[in-house]
């Protein structure tokens, strides 16, 4: 797992495609913030985890802090 935020971003969301719930717990917990990033069209981890159907990564995200209020700009009506 790279240090490097952007990397991590995108690692962070593979995983979630993947449904690798072990994977996603060590990036939250190595890099809590990457909870709430978003992505340049703004979606966060958990709308990919949503998004993918990942229902056990939903959970550990939402217990570990996301929010999940936001709403992604490019759906907004």
């Amino acid at each position: 797992m790279s240090a490097n935020k952007s990397v991590c971003k995108t690692e962070i969301i593979i995983a979630i495609e993947r449904g690798d719930t072990d994977q996603v717990a060590r990036m939250i917990k190595a890099y809590p913030d990457l909870i709430g990033t978003k992505t340049s069209h703004g979606w966060t981890p958990l709308m990919f985890a949503t998004r993918y159907c990942q229902l056990d990564i939903v959970k550990l995200l939402v217990e570990a802090g996301a929010l999940s209020d936001n709403k992604n700009p490019l759906l907004a009506v």
